[in-house]
């Protein structure tokens, strides 16, 4: 992770447009992590949806998939809403039997993370 924070400060300090940068920030995490897919997601104004604005790796399903803030969603009580709404990290190193995320449908992947970022 030292690597992706030390690539994103590298952007930040050489990229003048946010769209790059959060793609930058995408393509950081996957390469120097150990993930599959990377994703930045911001709240779409006036909603209480979050929408995919960047993304890197196999992250096909990460953007057909919907995202909301509730937590009376159902769109909203993964990891994602955890982490927007309390603005800590949320991870889970076994989706399949986290009794946080026991909503009817089971995702694929065996870990996630999703830690709150702000951008301003």
């Amino acid at each position: 992770m030292f690597a992706a924070l030390s690539a994103t400060n590298e952007a930040i300090l050489r990229i003048n447009s946010q769209e790059k940068l959060l793609q930058q920030v995408c393509e950081a995490a996957l390469h120097s992590g150990n993930f599959v897919a990377a994703a930045i997601l911001l709240r779409e104004s006036g909603t209480d949806t979050l929408k995919v604005v960047a993304g890197a790796g196999d992250d096909t399903e990460l953007r057909a998939r919907s995202y909301s803030v509730l937590a009376t969603s159902p769109l909203g009580i993964g990891l994602v809403g955890i982490a927007f709404r309390t603005q800590k990290p949320c991870v889970s190193n076994d989706l399949l039997n986290d009794e946080r995320l026991k909503t009817g449908t089971r995702p694929q992947a065996a870990r996630e993370r999703a830690p709150p970022l702000r951008y301003q």
